[in-house]
This record gives C-alpha cells, structure tokens and sequence, in this order.
C-alpha cells in the first residue's frame, strides 16, 4: 500500500485529493497538513511514501517545507502540486529537493500516474513545466555534469543501484539521489531508464 501525505491549506482541494488517492487501489491517504513546523517534524519523522505539497501556504511555504524535511536527512519523495507556473519558483523548488512539479487541475490519472512514477525514481512534471526546464537547458549550454555527476551515472550505466553507487564513490544514499536530480534535469529526462539511452547516445559513460 502507497502512503501519501497531503500539504495543501485549502481544505476543499485537500478533500479532492485525498478521496482520490484513497479511491485509487493500492493506495492511501494517511496524513493532512496545512504547512508548518510540525508539517516537517511530522513527515520527516514517519514512514510515508510520498509527500504532495503545495506551494503557496500562510504558515510555511512549501519550498520552505521542502528545503527543512531535506534538512533533516530525509529522501522521502516530495511532489510539488501548485498553480504556480513561476520559472524561479519551478527551479529553487527542484534545485532544494522536491522530485516532481505538477499542476492542479491535471487530470486525476496523470497525478496517480506521477505519484507512481516518482516512486519508481522518475521526476514526473506537467508538459508545459517540463517544456520550461527544456528551455532553460537550451538558454543555458553550461549546464554540463559535474565530475562527480558523471561518475553516478558512469555506475548506474553499469548497473549499480543507488547503494552500491554510495559505497563505492563514499557518499551517503541522499547525496546520490540529490545528484540524480540534478542529473534528470541537466539531461531533460524523467526516469532511469531515459537517462541511461541519452547517456550513451551522448557519449557521456562508456
């Protein structure tokens, strides 16, 4: 059974959300926040799967939220759900953690899809979000792999997982997956599988 945490302050959305996702086999609702401290203690401090949060909230914000559950050493995948299709705010929520920017008012079968597809170590966005990081790419040629980046993907080409990837380079779980975000993004793809084709077909590993 998936087990998503809702943050959203508007109660009405967050009642749409959750009868979905508890409508939707295999899955469940199992926590309601409104974004706070205690959001982030709570979430940080408990066995959910994944987090949809929203970004524009009284207390705390969500890239706050996002940046402080970071904090605490934790790599529970965390969607952003917003409206807000603002480039600063798309780029500072994937660049502090977050592994997906999705839209409200996507159809429900896209948002189930993407909780299953950043579960399976994908970054599910909206189209026209996706479109955004293109483009920012193509603005921005310097956005090349880092010597470190390239020996994560050299591995995971080979075959490690992230485990044996953070033994072998003697770093820690979390710090192969932040550098797995920001290789999905430097490369524009969503999944494991997409990065390994573009890898090769661009020459990156051997």
């Amino acid at each position: 059974m998936i087990k998503i945490a809702i943050v959203e302050d508007d109660l009405e959305i967050r009642s749409m959300y959750k009868s979905l996702i508890d409508d939707t086999e295999g899955m469940i609702c199992v926590g309601e926040y409104e974004g706070s401290q205690e959001t982030v203690n709570e979430i940080a401090n408990s066995s959910i799967d994944v987090v949809l949060m929203d970004i524009d909230m009284p207390k705390m914000n969500g890239i706050e939220c996002v940046k402080q559950i970071r904090n605490k050493d934790t790599n529970i995948p965390i969607v952003m759900l917003t409206v807000n299709e603002e480039t600063e705010l798309i780029f500072t929520a994937l660049r502090h953690g977050s592994n997906g920017y999705l839209l409200k008012g996507l159809r429900p079968e896209k948002l189930i899809r993407g909780i299953r597809e950043v579960l399976d170590g994908g970054a599910p966005m909206s189209s026209n979000i996706a479109k955004m990081v293109v483009d920012s790419f193509k603005l921005n040629p310097q956005k090349t792999l880092s010597s470190r980046e390239t020996e994560v993907i050299q591995l995971l080409c080979d075959g490690d997982n992230y485990k044996t990837v953070a033994e072998k380079l003697f770093i820690s779980s979390n710090t192969v997956k932040r550098h797995i975000r920001s290789i999905y993004t430097k490369l524009q793809v969503t999944s494991r599988g997409e990065m390994v084709q573009k890898a090769y077909r661009n020459k990156l590993v051997k």
